[in-house]
């Protein structure tokens, strides 16, 4: 099974913007920035009076010589079959990604593929769902699934380098898959233009109407999400007067395309499952993950984080912190033995 897997799949944000108060938000962000809120400083209006062709390049989807997964709860190593066979019973898997990473791009582009030809056997539907799309920006979405608009041209309906930025070629391939497969991709998270307003006034700046656009409960409580951000913003400090705000804009994010999820799962439930493309910030289980269970402690959610051999953090550290159901270990080991560094803190969720 896995050397069909690697012939068919080897062809196969915190990122909108950076911490940076003066970047424009048509430069490319840079490379392996860590997931971070949005700056409301960036120069919309320079972007939209000299816009750039949408940023798409033919980016080949590396496959590993060899992969397998970690259950993290407890440290068991797992062979492809029973990794994929584990993954692809959820309602919603979350699949993390560093945004210019081709191999985690390849690991999403994997469970996509195994939970399109799952269907066949389980009789479910399969949707895609993104952070870098809006849900305002769903009938772009549409238009392209339906052959109306061809790529760029649905890339310029969502202003792809202002609201994205990162190289569009990193997600075609799944794009593809998915048009090719009857699988529907649903525009996510919020609009740049409200994240940006809470960046600069708070949520209790909005108006009722700008309010009303977001979830009606977010928790802004949860010790590992607030750790979590904290450890990411020392890296990019933001003024003291912003973190409060900041924080605000992260939780709506995840709060949002929780919620998003959500509603969609209400009107396919149990019929369909949902495979979120999403930054590693925002594929913890304090994040989308455990605020889609909030919503319907029927949903079972599973996180899953790509790592490939010789990545930072190693493997005991992601494993130790406990922060995903999962690791996809991507390496040159011919077979996976049982792991024998740190397991797992216990801090993972049990799972249903």
């Amino acid at each position: 099974m896995h050397g069909k897997l690697q012939s068919a799949l080897g062809l196969g944000t915190w990122l909108a913007v950076a911490f940076s108060l003066t970047l424009s938000a048509c430069a490319r962000p840079a490379p392996r920035a860590p997931d971070a809120p949005p700056a409301p400083e960036a120069h919309e209006e320079e972007a939209v009076k000299t816009p750039t062709p949408p940023l798409f390049s033919r980016i080949e989807l590396p496959a590993p010589e060899d992969f397998h997964g970690i259950r993290v709860k407890d440290g068991y190593a797992l062979s492809v079959e029973e990794l994929l066979g584990e993954l692809t019973t959820a309602d919603v898997l979350c699949a993390g990604e560093q945004h210019d990473d081709v191999h985690h791009h390849w690991a999403q582009y994997l469970l996509l593929n195994q939970l399109i030809e799952r269907r066949r056997m389980n009789g479910r539907g399969v949707a895609l769902g993104l952070e870098m799309v809006s849900r305002r920006a769903q009938p772009a979405l549409n238009r392209w699934l339906s052959g109306e608009s061809r790529a760029r041209q649905t890339l310029d309906e969502l202003n792809w380098n202002e609201t994205w930025g990162y190289d569009f070629g990193f997600y075609a391939p799944m794009w593809w898959l998915a048009r090719q497969n009857g699988v529907e991709i649903i525009g996510l998270n919020l609009e740049r233009s409200l994240s940006r307003k809470i960046a600069r006034v708070g949520l209790k700046g909005l108006s009722d109407e700008e309010r009303a656009l977001l979830p009606r409960r977010m928790n802004m409580s949860s010790r590992d999400h607030r750790a979590y951000f904290d450890q990411a913003m020392a890296h990019h400090p933001p003024p003291v007067s912003s973190r409060r705000r900041y924080y605000e804009v992260q939780v709506a994010w995840d709060e949002t395309m929780a919620d998003t999820a959500n509603k969609w799962l209400e009107k396919k439930a149990p019929a369909s499952q949902l495979l979120i493309l999403a930054g590693l910030g925002h594929c913890r289980n304090s994040a989308i993950p455990e605020r889609i269970e909030r919503r319907s402690d029927q949903t079972r959610v599973l996180s899953v984080r790509p790592w490939r051999e010789g990545d930072e953090p190693g493997l005991p550290k992601l494993l130790e912190e406990g922060a995903f159901d999962y690791v996809l270990v991507m390496s040159r080991e011919s077979k996976p033995s049982h792991h024998r560094g740190r397991r797992g803190s216990g801090r993972g969720r049990d799972r249903r």
